[in-house]
Order: C-alpha cells, then sequence, then structure tokens
C-alpha cells in the first residue's frame, strides 16, 4: 500500500483488509465494479462490541483483528482517511468516462502502487491493439472479432491527417 509507505505504524493489517473485503465481495464479474462495491460494504462489517471497535476473524471469532484501534486510536483514524481517499479516487474514476487512459493512469497512481499499474496498462493497450487489427465488417455493417466479412484495414496514420504538408 503506497499510502502508509511513511506510516507503517498505523498501516492497517493485511489480514483485516482481506477479511472486511471477503465479507464484501458478492461475485461481481469486473473488478472496478467489484471494487467499488466492496468499499461501499466494508463500513457495515466494522462493529462496536461494548465499546471496543471489532472485526471478528471468520476462523476464531473471539479474535478481533481491529484490537489495536482501540489502544491506538490514531491508526483507525488513518484507515478511516485512507479509506475515504480510496472510495473517492473509485468514486472520480467512474466519471472518467472520456478522459482517456493517460489520465486515468496519472489518477490511479496517487493511490496505487505504478509499477503494477503501469503492467496492467500495458497488456490492457496491447489487448485492445490486438482486438482492432482482428475486427472485420460484419453483415450487418457492424464491426465484430468475427472471421467472415471484409476485415478492417488496420489504423495507420495515429493522429496525422493524410493531407498534412510540410
Amino acid at each position: 500500500m503506497t499510502y502508509f509507505a511513511d506510516d507503517t505504524d498505523n498501516r492497517p493489517p493485511s489480514i483485516l483488509l482481506t477479511t472486511l473485503a471477503g465479507r464484501a465481495y458478492r461475485g461481481e464479474d469486473d473488478l472496478f465494479t467489484a471494487l467499488r462495491n466492496v468499499l461501499a460494504a466494508m463500513p457495515a462489517f466494522i462493529e462496536r462490541h461494548n465499546g471496543q471497535w471489532w472485526v471478528a476473524n471468520p476462523a476464531h471469532e473471539e479474535e478481533n483483528f481491529t484490537d489495536k484501534w482501540n489502544e491506538y486510536p490514531e491508526r483507525r483514524q488513518a484507515f478511516r482517511t485512507w479509506f475515504r481517499e480510496l472510495t473517492e479516487t473509485m468514486d472520480n474514476l467512474s466519471r472518467m468516462h472520456s478522459e482517456g487512459l493517460d489520465v486515468v493512469y496519472s489518477h490511479l497512481t496517487k493511490s496505487f502502487d505504478p509499477g503494477p499499474l503501469q503492467h496492467s496498462f500495458t497488456r490492457y493497450a496491447n489487448r485492445m491493439r490486438n482486438t482492432a487489427t482482428q475486427q472485420r465488417m460484419s453483415t450487418t455493417g457492424l464491426l465484430s472479432t468475427t472471421t467472415v466479412g471484409p476485415r478492417r484495414r488496420p489504423q495507420t496514420f495515429h493522429g496525422q491527417h493524410t493531407d498534412a504538408r510540410d
């Protein structure tokens, strides 16, 4: 988690995050929707028992994954601040319909490690490029990845007007 890179004392334990996410996940098909829905549902699984913050270990209900929040309130506050910022990041991404991958990437690197993001964005760009070069015109006139119909010529002008003169 890059957010807590300089504040490891207040970094939430991964077992807490995976427990909350596991309880909140509802089988969504795509990662973006799943993450937004998990973020929306996670707070409901953080409970108060006798004035103490409580997230029970699913394998051992007497164990509390938020016991340190009760001893060190700044850890809970750090979690809440991180959680709020992550939720805002995902909400902002949901409104970036036509911004372009470079803007989305730049926005995501504020919350996530750039290494895996770069890898994912490169794979996505390659997949889109491969899909675009394999598309054909169907009998209905729609582009598809069908194996019948005339092949669509790949775009090679890359933003340059074909009549451009020096």
